[in-house]
């Protein structure tokens, strides 16, 4: 399982991961998945750009 960089560490990824590592779902080809989790207001405030669909340091 492939996890993106900033949630390499995380604990719900780690157990995402287990039962494919045990084996219990068989032999997988692919799988497609997403994920939401949730943002405090503070996130935001922080650094306002990121509620802005128009910009910000990478842009759209």
């Amino acid at each position: 399982m492939l996890v993106g960089h900033h949630r390499a560490h995380s604990p719900i990824m780690a157990r995402a991961k287990q039962p494919i590592e045990e084996g219990r779902l068989g032999k997988l080809v692919a799988v497609t998945g997403s994920a939401v989790f949730f943002k405090p207001d503070q996130y935001f405030s922080d650094a306002p750009w990121r509620r802005n669909p128009d910009g910000g340091p990478g842009g759209r």
